[in-house]
């Protein structure tokens, strides 16, 4: 893929990720136990996806209409986590090969900083996955 198409796919991705976790905020926090924290996360990432929009428009030099698909939200818990494990982790690899496609520095440091994030994201998800599976064994 050029770099233009992982920009585009990847804008997409970040658009639907803004929606999906804000509105899983608002949902896991009045349906889970300890649901404050969860809505906190979510909401936190619905947030950074959105400034990885930022970073996107700014390599692309101008923003661009993202096409929007409508992601249902997942009937639990669990199973939302494993579809962000599953997004996260192709974010990752796109926002890699989007790096490696280009040539300006300052839009690979900018890069870094957002796969870090992802990262950081794709941890969260998989130590809460953990924790449920967990509490489940103990049940």
């Amino acid at each position: 893929m050029d770099p233009e198409q992982l920009i585009r796919r990847l804008a997409n991705e970040e658009s639907d990720d803004v929606s999906l976790y804000a509105r899983e905020a608002e949902l896991f926090g009045r349906r889970t136990v300890d649901g404050r924290r969860v809505a906190e996360t979510f909401s936190r990432f619905s947030a950074e996806e959105a400034s990885h929009l930022k970073v996107l428009s700014s390599i692309a030099g101008g923003s661009f209409p993202p096409g929007r698909r409508a992601i249902d939200v997942a009937p639990s818990l669990e199973l939302a986590l494993k579809l962000h494990e599953e997004r996260e982790a192709e974010s990752i690899r796109l926002y890699s090969d989007l790096s490696a496609a280009l040539e300006d520095q300052a839009h690979k440091l900018m890069l870094k900083g957002v796969i870090d994030q992802e990262k950081s994201h794709l941890e969260t998800i998989r130590k809460y996955l953990k924790a449920l599976r967990t509490s489940r064994r103990e049940e």
